[in-house]
């Protein structure tokens, strides 16, 4: 059995807080002998410095290694029921303002056992990316949070001998070009002529190198405006 403890940080509006979410599994035997999967989910607040813990409000999952997405105020994760960590997965989702679960539904014709994927933000919009190998990666966005029909796939990217599971879109821009980041550099792929460029931006090679948007701000996180 593998369980992996899962992360996230994001925003409660209605708290104007921000969270860090961390999810500790562990395998206890419950009345009937069995072993049962638990999560202790702690939330930290930056408002008060302080760690809460949520008792059974979260669901016995097991999440994949990767940072939790923010969207909507919501951190999304990729998880699984199965115990030996490896599928079918399916999105778990936390609600920071009332810290209730729920399930997001993956868009149709996805087999998520048959091709790697992963999510992220996009617009910020929650996206997945599938990635078939050495075929192609779709690329899909939720255009309204919590709906599955709106799931919307926006491009599919054919495969350059430059490409690998390691790339993911960082931007799309409105003249069809995709920011991508790979394992070595920066890539800019345009969807119109099918035209796959390299930037000077090198990066070095590890699995855990992720960029992210961001808008710059001269306001402090903790900023509490006097009267």
């Amino acid at each position: 059995m593998l369980f992996v403890s899962a992360y996230g940080f994001g925003y409660n509006e209605s708290q104007d807080d921000y969270k860090v979410v961390k999810v500790e599994p562990s395998c206890k035997r419950n009345e009937f002998g069995e072993f049962e999967l638990l999560n202790d989910v702690s939330v930290y607040s930056l408002k008060t410095n302080s760690w809460e813990m949520i008792l059974e409000k979260f669901p016995s999952v097991c999440f994949r290694n990767d940072p939790a997405k923010f969207v909507s105020g919501r951190l999304h994760w990729i998880a699984t029921r199965n115990r030996d960590n490896i599928g079918p997965w399916f999105i778990a989702s936390l609600n920071l303002i009332d810290l209730t679960y729920e399930e997001v539904a993956l868009p149709p014709y996805v087999d998520n056992d048959n091709i790697k994927w992963k999510l992220g933000i996009l617009g910020g919009n929650l996206c997945l990316f599938c990635h078939y190998n050495n075929i192609l990666m779709d690329v899909w966005i939720m255009m309204e949070n919590g709906v599955v029909e709106s799931w919307t796939k926006v491009v599919s990217i054919p495969y350059f001998v430059e490409l690998d599971y390691g790339l993911w879109p960082i931007f799309i821009s409105q003249n069809d070009d995709i920011f991508l980041q790979g394992c070595s550099s920066l890539l800019l792929y345009n969807s119109t002529h099918n035209d796959l460029k390299q930037t000077k931006t090198q990066i070095h090679y590890s699995s855990r190198v992720q960029f992210s948007l961001y808008i710059e701000s001269l306001v402090p996180p903790n900023f509490v405006e006097e009267d």
